[in-house]
């Protein structure tokens, strides 16, 4: 594969990333509004986007290995760059960009996972007061006539 190649990769993967990133903020966003339709249909959107994101993975890695192979050098970007030169501006450029999604889409799904885990302890709050209420026998049938 040529330089190109893999520049062209390294790009695909930041579109694909991109996308990801739109799935996990709506996502986030649904959670934030409770509602539960579009979490579940985003989350089949995240499944598909995730898999293109790892075919691009998969892409990036196959050309960065041969690009490297034919530089003599580690198949990683600073190294594919530093034996480029003026060159692989381009490259580092796209690096950077793509390394920049990366964290943004950890840092959401920092705050999607911190989310989830305090609805989760909302829930579960609040089955444990339902049951306490149902041990103390609200069932609403006593002695007094309540129908009118």
């Amino acid at each position: 594969m040529s330089f190109k190649e893999l520049v062209n990769a390294v790009e695909r993967e930041t579109e694909s990333m991109e996308s990801l990133l739109s799935f996990i903020t709506q996502q986030r966003d649904a959670v934030i509004n409770k509602d539960l339709e579009a979490v579940q249909g985003l989350m089949k959107l995240l499944h598909s986007s995730s898999l293109e994101v790892f075919k691009y993975e998969a892409l990036r890695d196959k050309a960065a290995a041969s690009v490297a192979a034919d530089l003599n050098c580690e198949k990683n970007l600073h190294d594919i760059c530093k034996t480029m030169g003026e060159e692989g501006e381009q490259l580092r450029l796209s690096g950077e960009k793509l390394e920049k999604i990366v964290k943004t889409i950890g840092a959401e799904s920092k705050i999607l996972r911190r989310l989830l885990e305090e609805g989760q302890k909302y829930n579960d709050m609040m089955l444990s007061e339902i049951r306490r209420l149902e041990g103390v026998g609200f069932s609403g049938s006593g002695s007094m006539d309540i129908k009118g």
